[in-house]
């Protein structure tokens, strides 16, 4: 509990940065990809950048979905521990729901999912096995947010921003094996990194829940699986929401993409360079956001109303200060679009509105 007597922005700036890190690393693993995926061609690229355009859609709504589990959670923090443990065991069911629901949309509509973007002929067959493959594992990837936003909850960042290291170094070192081969085993190309983006994302949702088993706050039991419909219907109602405001700010990038895939291979690939580095931009201000949503929901569980006021106040300055940083002339390079940069932010900016809000 010694993180309770922190002052408001030390603490706020201790939760957001580890969760700015593991919001860099889930990024991290498509930027891999095209890393590697460069040596085949420009259509390769491309084809994982239209995957990489609905995963991040995707990601963005399996986040905003779990806010509800963070709210839920952080609220009854160390005032109700059966409410807590209710509140991850009804978000983990509602995350997979939204998962399977995006996986079975995506396995189903593979082929005008893929037309929206613009990918027709060559780029369409090339993509089509590695877009299956990374979207098909959507309820994984859901799972392994909210159980990170478990642990973000409870204030522990640290623990899943561990784990996303783990997940990337496997990653790569999955990623070169499967895509070139090595010894024995053939390079399976762009059908690899798919392989070894599963197999990352297997071990990392494994990797967390075997990590949550050893903590006491957040370890479900039996007791704790019993569905309760009024509970999952609060929770239901806080998290579609948030998940159709998320996916309405990404639907128009998705089309946005669409039209410059449209121009070009030669286009797209270059632009799916710069792109994939503004977009990293705005993971500050979900960082500061998940600090927000820890603090304030903690404050208001324990009925510190002066304290939610300080966190308030604080997220809004330390999100600012970083972001203005972020943003000045030394630390933008020549090669990345300032209104690419200044939209990111303004997004973040955003995000942590609503969450203070």
């Amino acid at each position: 509990m010694t993180e309770l007597t922190q002052s408001p922005a030390k603490r706020i700036f201790s939760i957001a940065w580890p969760a700015i890190g593991e919001a860099y690393l889930q990024n991290l693993l498509g930027v891999v990809d095209s890393f590697f995926i460069a040596r085949i061609g420009l259509v390769a690229i491309d084809a994982v950048g239209v995957t990489n355009i609905y995963s991040m859609t995707y990601i963005g709504v399996f986040t905003a979905t779990s806010t509800a589990l963070s709210v839920f959670l952080s609220r009854a923090y160390g005032a109700d521990a059966n409410r807590g443990k209710a509140a991850i065991a009804h978000g983990m069911f509602i995350a997979f729901l939204v998962g399977l629901l995006f996986s079975t949309l995506s396995l189903i509509f593979t082929a005008p999912l893929l037309h929206l973007m613009g990918a027709h002929g060559t780029l369409e067959k090339t993509a089509w096995p590695y877009f299956r493959m990374v979207l098909g594992i959507s309820p994984l990837i859901a799972l392994f947010t909210a159980q990170s936003a478990a642990f973000r909850a409870i204030g522990d960042t640290k623990t899943p921003l561990r784990v996303g290291l783990e997940m990337n170094v496997i990653h790569v070192v999955l990623d070169y094996i499967l895509i070139f081969g090595i010894g024995p085993i053939h390079g399976l190309g762009l059908l690899g990194a798919a392989w070894a983006m599963f197999l990352a994302r297997l071990y990392a949702f494994l990797r967390l829940w075997w990590k949550s088993r050893q903590m006491q706050e957040i370890r479900l039991e039996r007791a704790n699986l019993h569905p309760q419909l009024d509970f999952l219907a609060s929770m239901t109602k806080f998290a579609v929401p948030a998940a159709l405001e998320r996916l309405s700010m990404r639907l128009g990038q998705v089309i946005y993409f669409g039209l410059i895939v449209r121009m070009g291979v030669d286009v797209y690939a270059t632009h799916n360079i710069a792109g994939t580095l503004t977009v990293f931009a705005s993971t500050i201000g979900g960082g500061f956001a998940t600090a927000a949503t820890t603090t304030i929901g903690q404050a208001i569980g324990s009925g510190d109303e002066s304290s939610v006021k300080s966190y308030r106040r604080w997220s809004y300055i330390l999100s600012a200060t970083s972001m203005t940083h972020c943003n000045s002339p030394y630390m933008r390079t020549e090669s990345v679009d300032r209104v690419a940069l200044y939209s990111q932010f303004s997004r973040s900016s955003l995000a942590v509105h609503c969450a203070c809000d």
